[in-house]
């Protein structure tokens, strides 16, 4: 008996330490909490700033934005971009910012009054942000930015824009833009019917106002040209220089 009641208390130590050792069900793992998405392709409010190249002249600064309509609706544009000059933390600097051109230079094409420009999806519309380089005084540190911070209008989301070569302002502290103007089609001419290609003279045609205008003033001979060729007074070649 006391055999029996033996075995039996080592029967159930066993069954006791593997219940102990028993790991029992495996919880589900942890679902991957949501993959971070890229920033979408066309921001709020639906147009996208590009800077374009920076042109110098004689201390001056000029520099194209282009704005594309990148969303599926219309946008209207009216008035002026925003701006800001950033450093390269991006931290703001005092600059003064002013609607219009004219303070800096004269812009043809850009120095009227802002107009309401509508962008069909895919359309286009520049602004020029002009400045100097210019120092005036000795003593005081040259203003030189990195970025600019830019907003198709007020109260838009901004859009940081890199210019080739930074913003050098010199020591004039103050930057210009112009409103906003639409860039027609460059594969249409101006009534948008016809590419320009179609519109531009024959070599035979070039080399006859050449001609001309070897034996007649040059007024006279690009009115003959427009009367002969019927070509629009928007073409380069044929511009009075």
């Amino acid at each position: 008996m006391t055999r029996v009641a033996g075995i039996v208390a080592v029967s159930t130590a066993l069954v006791l330490l593997a219940g102990c050792t028993d790991e029992g069900p495996k919880p589900n793992p942890t679902p991957p909490g949501p993959t971070a998405t890229a920033s979408p392709a066309c921001p709020s409010p639906g147009v996208t700033l590009t800077a374009g190249q920076v042109d110098v002249a004689m201390g001056l600064r000029a520099m194209r934005v282009e704005m594309v309509n990148c969303g599926s609706q219309p946008y209207t544009a009216n008035g002026y971009p925003t701006l800001q000059v950033l450093d390269a933390d991006r931290r703001h600097l005092d600059v003064a910012v002013v609607q219009g051109t004219a303070r800096i230079s004269r812009i043809t094409g850009f120095d009227g009054p802002p107009q309401p420009v509508t962008l069909a999806p895919g359309a286009r519309a520049s602004a020029v942000v002009v400045w100097r380089n210019t120092v005036t005084d000795a003593n005081v540190p040259a203003t030189t930015g990195t970025h600019l911070a830019m907003a198709p209008a007020a109260g838009q989301p901004v859009q940081v824009l890199s210019p080739a070569g930074g913003v050098d302002l010199g020591t004039t502290g103050t930057i210009a833009t112009s409103p906003w103007v639409p860039r027609p089609d460059p594969f249409r001419g101006q009534g948008g019917d016809r590419p320009v290609a179609a519109r531009w003279p024959s070599t035979r045609a070039s080399r006859y106002c050449m001609r001309l205008r070897r034996f007649f003033d040059r007024r006279r001979s690009r009115a003959c040209c427009f009367r002969r060729y019927s070509l629009g007074s928007g073409h380069a070649g044929l511009r009075a220089r």
